[in-house]
Formats: C-alpha cells, sequence, structure tokens
C-alpha cells in the first residue's frame, strides 16, 4: 500500500435528525462508507472522493432557477490543476451540495444563486512521482449572483499554507491524521467533509486558513494519531472560529486521559489485527464519526497504553477487528475524563449473541415494536462491554421466533422482522450459532421470553427500528460476561471465578428497569452431558460465580438462565466456554 493516502468523506445531513447518522471506517487498506444515500466516487491521484450529497428529484421541476458558476483550480505553480471541488450552499445547504470535476484547470456547474463554501484536495509529487505533500485548500463564503451574472470562483493550492500535525509528550510516529470540517447554512443544517491521512509515514498536510464563517458556522476539528514504543497518542482539536494559521498542536500531559487497551484472541498463535479511534466531538457526532487506522499493525492478543485526547470533549469511537476479520468489535462513543485512567477489554468473553446497553445516539433498535411490527436483532458477538457490539464473518446463524407459541419466523440470521397479530403478547426467540475457526464459544444456544405490552419506553431522538410509529424498546434480558482468564480464554486456576452483568436492552438508560430477580449458572466438563452448579454471589444483575475447576478432554461448557420481576427471561448455554490447564481439582 502506499505510504499515505488521502480521503474526503462527505456528507449532508439535518441539525435535527430523524434517521440513522452516516459513518465512515477508514483504514490502510479500505474504506467504508455506510449511507442510506448512494455514493458518488472520484479519484485523482492518491484522492479518493465519496460523497453523499443532496440530490433533486430527477423528473421535478427546480424550485428556483440555477446559473452557471464557473470553477478555476490552480496549482502550487499557479497552472491550471486537474481536481474534484466540494461545493456546499450555505444558505440552505439542502439547495446545492455537490461534487464538481476539475480538468485541466476548470469545471462548469449550474446552482442557485446564494452564498456558498468550496474544498477541494491536491497532492504534490516530485520529479520521480514521489508524494511529497497533500493540501487541501478552501474558499469561504463566496457569492454567486443571479443569472445574467458570469460568477468565477478559483481554488487555488498556494492558499494551504498551514501545516498540520502535532507534538507529544513522548516520541511517537505519526500513522493517521484527519481533517474534519462542518458547514451549517444560516437555518444550522450541515455538511460534512472529511480528509485522513492513513499509514505512515505521512508527508506534510497543509490547509488553508480561514475566518470565521460570516453566513452559517464552520466547525473545525484535527485529529492527530501516533504510535510510540508500547503506546500510542489519539489527539483531537476544535475550532470554531475559522481554520487557525498554526494546526501544529502541542499534546498536553494534563489534557490526556490514560487507557489500556486489552485486545483478546481466540487462535492458537498471536497475529496482528486493526485498532481504529475516531474522535466523536459534539458536532461531529450529530453527522458521522470517521475511525482511521492501519488494518494491520496491532498485536494480538496484547495489550495496549493509549493516551486520549480531551481537549475536544474526550468522546472516543473506537473498534477493533482480529487478524483476518476473525471479529470485528464496534464501540460507541464513550467520554473520558482528563487525567484520569481506564481499562478497556475487546473480544473478552466468553463470547456470546446478545443485547447491549447501547450509547449510540443514531442507533437501530436491537428489540422493538413499531405499530404491529417486530424488529429484533441480535448481537452476533457479546463481550464483556456492555458497549461493544460484535459480529464474525464466519459465524452460521439460525433464529425463530414465536409469538403466542405460533412461529412468526425461521430464518438463517442474527435477526427478524414480522407482522404481530396483536399489540400485546408473549415473544419468544431461540438464536443458535456456530463458528468453526475458533477454540472457544464454538456454538452457543439462546432463547429468550419477552413479555410485549404495547406500551413501554421509546427510543431516544435520533433512534429507529423496524416499522413506522413509536419505537418501543422491549424488555429483553442482556448479559455480558467476565470470565477470568488469560487473552486467549486459558484459565490456570483451581477456583474459577466469572463476573456476570445481567440487565435490559437500552440505549442511553431508556429501556426496562424491571428488577432481576432470578439468576442461575451451571457448569460441564464433559461436553454437556451433566452440570453442576456454581456458587453465585451478589443481586440485580451484579453477580459473581465461582467453581471448582476440572481438566477436561471434551470441552468445558458454561449454562446461564436469568428472570426478572415481569417474567422476562434468558437461558443460554456455550460450549467450549474456556479452556482450563491447571491440576485436577
Amino acid at each position: 500500500m502506499r505510504a499515505s493516502t488521502a480521503v474526503i468523506a462527505a456528507v449532508a445531513l439535518a441539525a435535527c435528525l430523524t434517521a440513522p447518522a452516516s459513518a465512515a471506517t477508514i483504514t490502510g487498506h479500505r474504506l467504508t462508507y455506510r449511507t442510506t444515500a448512494t455514493d458518488h466516487q472520484d479519484r485523482h491521484g492518491s484522492l479518493v472522493t465519496r460523497l453523499t450529497p443532496t440530490r433533486r428529484p430527477t423528473t421535478a421541476t427546480p424550485h428556483f432557477p440555477l446559473t452557471p458558476l464557473q470553477i478555476d483550480a490552480v496549482d502550487l505553480a499557479g497552472q491550471p490543476a486537474d481536481t474534484s471541488v466540494y461545493l456546499v450552499n450555505t444558505d440552505v445547504v439542502t439547495d446545492e451540495q455537490a461534487d464538481v470535476p476539475v480538468a485541466g484547470g476548470l469545471g462548469r456547474v449550474a446552482v442557485p444563486a446564494g452564498h456558498y463554501f468550496a474544498l477541494a484536495s491536491f497532492v504534490d509529487t516530485d520529479a520521480s512521482g514521489k508524494e511529497i505533500a497533500d493540501r487541501v485548500a478552501v474558499v469561504n463564503d463566496f457569492t454567486v449572483a443571479p443569472a445574467p451574472a458570469v460568477n468565477v470562483v478559483t481554488v487555488d493550492e498556494r492558499t494551504a499554507t498551514s501545516l498540520t500535525g502535532a507534538t507529544t509528550p513522548k516520541p511517537a510516529t505519526q500513522d493517521a491524521s484527519l481533517l474534519q470540517l462542518v458547514r451549517t447554512d444560516a437555518h444550522g443544517s450541515g455538511a460534512l467533509a472529511t480528509l485522513a491521512q492513513l499509514g505512515g509515514p505521512n508527508p506534510p498536510l497543509y490547509i488553508s486558513p480561514t475566518p470565521k464563517a460570516i453566513i452559517g458556522g464552520l466547525h473545525y476539528v484535527y485529529q492527530w494519531d501516533g504510535r510510540g514504543d508500547g503506546y500510542r497518542y489519539d489527539v483531537a482539536f476544535p475550532s470554531d472560529n475559522g481554520i487557525p494559521a498554526d494546526n501544529v498542536f502541542a499534546v498536553r500531559p494534563e489534557q490526556l486521559a490514560t487507557v489500556t487497551q486489552r485486545f483478546d484472541l481466540d487462535r492458537p498463535a498471536s497475529d496482528t489485527g486493526s485498532f481504529l479511534n475516531g474522535a466523536a466531538d459534539p458536532v461531529l457526532n450529530r453527522y458521522a464519526v470517521t475511525e482511521v487506522g492501519s488494518e494491520e499493525g496491532q498485536a494480538m492478543p496484547g495489550l495496549l497504553t493509549q493516551y486520549l485526547g480531551t481537549a475536544d470533549g474526550g468522546q472516543w469511537a473506537q473498534s477493533v477487528a482480529t487478524p483476518n476479520l476473525g471479529a470485528e468489535y464496534d464501540g460507541e462513543p464513550v467520554t473520558y475524563a482528563a487525567k484520569q485512567s481506564y481499562q478497556v477489554a475487546w473480544g473478552h468473553g466468553p463470547l456470546a449473541p446478545g443485547f447491549g446497553n447501547h450509547q449510540d445516539p443514531f442507533a437501530y433498535c436491537g428489540a422493538c415494536t413499531a405499530g404491529g411490527t417486530l424488529g429484533l436483532q441480535f448481537n452476533e458477538l457479546n463481550d464483556s462491554v456492555t458497549t461493544h457490539t460484535g459480529q464474525s464473518d464466519s459465524a452460521m446463524d439460525h433464529i425463530t421466533v414465536s409469538w403466542n407459541g405460533k412461529k412468526i419466523a425461521d430464518a438463517d440470521d442474527i435477526g427478524a422482522t414480522a407482522k404481530l397479530p396483536t399489540t400485546k403478547g408473549t415473544l419468544q426467540a431461540v438464536m443458535d450459532t456456530s463458528r468453526d475457526d475458533v477454540v472457544h464459544a464454538t456454538t452457543t444456544h439462546t432463547e429468550i421470553t419477552v413479555k410485549v405490552t404495547g406500551s413501554g419506553p421509546t427510543m431516544p431522538s435520533g433512534g429507529t427500528c423496524a416499522g413506522t410509529g413509536p419505537c418501543r424498546i422491549l424488555p429483553a434480558l442482556a448479559v455480558h460476561y467476565d470470565l477470568a482468564a488469560d487473552m486467549t480464554g486459558t484459565s490456570t486456576s483451581a477456583t474459577q471465578t466469572m463476573r456476570l452483568d445481567i440487565s435490559h436492552l437500552s440505549y442511553y438508560g431508556v429501556g426496562s428497569h424491571s428488577r432481576i430477580t432470578k439468576a442461575a449458572v451451571s457448569v460441564s466438563f464433559d461436553g454437556g452431558q451433566t452440570w453442576q452448579p456454581a456458587d453465585l454471589n451478589g443481586s440485580n444483575g451484579k453477580y459473581t460465580a465461582k467453581w471448582r475447576n476440572s481438566l477436561s478432554t471434551k470441552g468445558i461448557s458454561l449454562r446461564v438462565s436469568a428472570a426478572d420481576a415481569a417474567r422476562n427471561s434468558i437461558s443460554q448455554t456455550i460450549a467450549n466456554a474456556y479452556t482450563y490447564v491447571g491440576s485436577q481439582s
């Protein structure tokens, strides 16, 4: 792969969103961009532009007249340049947001008269074709007059004079950076543009210093990511006063949170995977959180000390992919405080399907009804962190769903959507999974019972579900396991312990809070032929289970059951849940 790659992603969204925000995950080898609109892609040099412009209906008559706009682009030598210009109407974003190709220094487009913002990226190379710099030229608050006026705007690479970067308390080499700009219009609606440098070492990245917006607003965030010997920095710096002339930021120790990241790997040999980070800035979080990193390079299993910046509010979204995408985990935005220490585990289990306690402002409900429609979708791999969502490309899944004892869905999937004959009743779902490329949690069997009342809490603003009408969150029980084992799921202790977290599916705390009244844990050392109960201490969903380990040649299995005061329940069996290599108890 190239030492440096630059990417621009842009999306137009209203300030008050009623649909899931788009999200972008950029890695050293791939860019995945999830949106409800059709992506437009343009490529020039090492730049890839992906846009979701707001489109007018192709069969409708425009509600406003259009006027020609000529876009001239020049390079560092003042010569005509090939590029792609991202254009936004700052009076009303939805009136015009488009990617305009510029060839031979000339681009033409017909747009509504008004005020505009433009952005273009350039790649500088030496005589041998080696990339020596990336530049982003910005033109803000220019006017397009109504026809028959002649309108010309020049996007000049020579204006991109502000070098970006960061200095860190300990030595670190950049492995990614992000320039993110939210250009809001006079009414508060906005458009997001992101440029990323990936991999490393990277050539210098420059941007045009830009004053504070006259019409609407310009929110700018610079994210810098770098790696040292056994540690990494991920920091971000915001500005609402335009793009500063000095974009080389000093990272101060008093602005950092220290996070010990733990990466479990259910494989017999160590390997490398990916660890991505994105600043969930309060403004960016309304549009899209972009995570960057290298697709390979993070040792697994392993520990990493991470220094997370809090200058931009301290909220970060992170994700992990194990080698060969055996498992992928998305972490929802979490706020970290300066000068505080944290520990985060990825892929620690035992792993099993389930539900979570989500902090995603634009989540799709895992278990909701809307009118007469049921939407049910398990997280394929729950780990020990309740805000993580996991999946596996190799898992085989099967679900059956019954309503008052009658089957309404049967599919090879992690979820189902179905019409309900009544708004009240008893929902039962059975979920079976199997994975043939792992050592632990090779198969799981999950049964849930949910009492549906036709009322109950609704999804917070921004969340969606299947069906129409209010999305009512069902009181499905959510179970997370934290087994005392090493990063490969292996225990050496004759006395085994496991923390157990039993709650309900929730979004920002919205969900059932019915008291957990029953819980039990059993263990089998003969592949599930016989079971022995574990000692369980705790109450109302917070428990510690304890049992004596025994050597096993047929696999150690776990079975957990729980119920709440409203008679919602779950039973889950995990085959080959962990390995014990100690002495015979």
